[in-house]
């Protein structure tokens, strides 16, 4: 967020949240919920492992069964 130089307030508004409740997602605290990973992707293209703090899976390959 530092680095798009977007602070809580302003994302959460455009996200329609409150800057406590992003801040809590955030900071683990709170769930992120499926419409936000959705808004995010939309809007940023983050991915839904990035967001929750998941490890990449970009170099892994797929087993076929």
């Amino acid at each position: 967020m530092r680095s798009q130089g977007l602070s809580y307030r302003r994302l959460a508004a455009a996200m329609c949240q409150s800057p406590s409740g992003l801040c809590k997602k955030i900071n683990g605290q709170t769930k992120w919920q499926e419409d936000d990973l959705r808004w995010l992707n939309d809007h940023y293209g983050l991915s839904s492992d990035f967001v929750l703090g998941l490890p990449s899976k970009s170099g892994q390959q797929l087993g076929v069964m």
